[in-house]
């Protein structure tokens, strides 16, 4: 993938290093649960480094990690989008409204996993018809 993969690499870094540092700042204040909300990305960015390095990086592998991490980051940066901008009453709706930021990360892996088989899948679909 030469230049175009290291490009593509960089970005998602530097995606996904704003997306942390928009939850710190979409957070009221700073304590667990800003740490428990920040999760997903920081294993999603984990694991992009370590798959980076990998020896066997197939085309449907590669396309799995950028799944996951592109959905696992998505749902953390909307969910929080969503809570500043008060859409759809996000915010204000209810008393119990913030409990979204409980479960949040759980969502945001599971979703992950949903990227990671879509991001897969694209992937062997690809490798069929380049061959």
């Amino acid at each position: 993938m030469g230049v175009t993969y290291s490009l593509l690499r960089s970005v998602t870094y530097i995606i996904l290093t704003s997306a942390v540092l928009f939850v710190g700042y979409a957070e009221p204040s700073i304590n667990i649960f800003t740490t428990w909300n920040i999760l997903p990305i920081v294993v999603a960015l984990i694991i992009l480094h370590y798959t980076d390095r990998a020896v066997d990086s197939s085309l449907p592998k590669q396309l799995g990690i950028y799944g996951f991490v592109f959905f696992t980051g998505g749902v953390v940066v909307i969910a929080h989008l969503a809570w500043l901008l008060d859409w759809g009453k996000t915010a204000t709706g209810s008393s119990t409204s913030a409990l979204i930021f409980v479960t949040l990360p759980i969502l945001a892996l599971l979703s992950g996993c949903i990227g990671w088989f879509v991001g897969w899948c694209i992937g062997l679909i690809l490798n069929r018809h380049a061959n």
